[in-house]
């Protein structure tokens, strides 16, 4: 991976406990980028909980009253409902188009009572304050 530039890659933890990376090498970037652009691939044996819970602590957030998913890549989150429907959710895509230099966007919301109380079943989110926000909004709902 030298070759690459792996050398030039560094993993970094930040004050929260979440480790990040930073990347110095275009080749490495341009390899790695490959496997989410232009359409993401997502494994038949992917783990449905964890997967979604991924998606959820990197791209998305629990809102007022649903947690959310959001990306700017539409074909993303539609490549995801089979995911989501596997744990026994449902969701809906809001697609939002924005004026340039802003880009367009997708959210993935999960309303409904016992579909944020199944999600906090199933769903097992490691962010601290995304796990937080999940837990209150489920004691609201209850």
């Amino acid at each position: 991976m030298t070759a690459v530039g792996w050398d030039r890659v560094k993993v970094a933890r930040n004050a929260a406990g979440h480790f990040f990376v930073r990347m110095f090498s275009r080749a490495l970037v341009r390899i790695l980028r490959s496997y989410k652009y232009p359409q993401w691939c997502i494994p038949t044996n992917v783990q449905p909980g964890p997967y979604l819970a991924g998606l959820v602590d990197t791209d998305g957030g629990i809102q007022k009253h649903a947690p959310t998913i959001w990306q700017a890549d539409v074909g993303s989150l539609e490549k995801v409902i089979p995911v989501v429907e596997r744990l026994g959710l449902s969701c809906k895509l809001h697609y939002y188009k924005r004026e340039a230099p802003r880009k367009n966007r997708v959210v993935m919301t999960f309303h409904g009572t016992e579909n944020v109380i199944r999600f906090s079943d199933v769903v097992p989110l490691r962010h601290p304050r995304k796990l937080r926000a999940l837990e209150a909004l489920v004691e609201r709902k209850i």
